[in-house]
């Protein structure tokens, strides 16, 4: 699996302390070995563009390499195509990678990502403990989205002990600093009873609050 550093990048998912590198949009224009270049210079917009014409070129190996390296270098869109090619591989050493690609996506504000990763049965496999631990230091120091994701860390047990009331009050932090998914996955709780009384009044209340923070992700989520 040395191809496919999925894992092991993992503890780079929150990336509070390094914000996103702006780039300018992909240069079209480029052949693929010059994208592959700017790519290993740090062009996370390049690394897409190169993973994109493997995968047309039939190399799994190439596309899922360069996505990976564009999603440690936290472009969204790179995430979403990691996890889909994942997802639908044949390759047994694969197995269980898609949800940790989904949680970085998360991590990133990809909205779907994140509604899959809390509504996800059977749970993801462990992550790494280093993922928990550098989200606990964000969370700390006021990063509601890295309280969002601990909170879905926690839910599972995923790289920290299973604690669902701990859960519970990482996604109230997190909806508290503003953070949609952090209220979505707080009323989810409230829904099903989770380690928290029902109160069907509460969960509309953190709907209509996820929804006004993250009107797109709302909308999504009501088809």
């Amino acid at each position: 699996m040395s191809d496919l550093p999925v894992i092991a990048a993992l503890a780079a998912l929150v990336g509070v302390t390094a914000g996103s590198v702006a780039h300018a949009g992909p240069d079209v224009g480029l052949a693929p070995s010059d994208h592959i270049l700017r790519c290993s210079n740090g062009d996370r917009e390049s690394c897409a563009e190169a993973a994109k014409a493997a995968n047309q070129d039939g190399d799994l190996r190439g596309a899922l390499k360069f996505f990976d390296r564009a999603c440690v270098l936290r472009h969204v869109d790179a995430c979403v195509h990691l996890a889909a090619l994942v997802a639908t591989s044949r390759d047994s050493r694969l197995a269980g990678v898609a949800g940790y690609v989904a949680l970085r996506a998360c991590a990133l504000g990809h909205a779907p990502s994140c509604a899959r990763v809390i509504r996800s049965a059977p749970p993801i496999e462990p992550a790494p403990s280093a993922v928990a631990a550098r989200a606990e230091r964000a969370c700390e120091a006021g990063d509601g989205r890295a309280c969002a994701v601990l909170g879905l860390l926690t839910r599972n047990g995923d790289g920290v002990r299973k604690d669902e009331r701990r859960a519970n009050h990482l996604y109230r932090r997190a909806c508290d600093l503003d953070q949609s998914i952090g209220c979505f996955a707080l009323s989810r709780a409230y829904y099903f009873g989770r380690k928290l009384p029902r109160d069907k009044a509460l969960v509309v209340a953190l709907e209509r609050r996820a929804c006004s923070l993250d009107p797109a992700s709302c909308r999504k989520r009501k088809r």
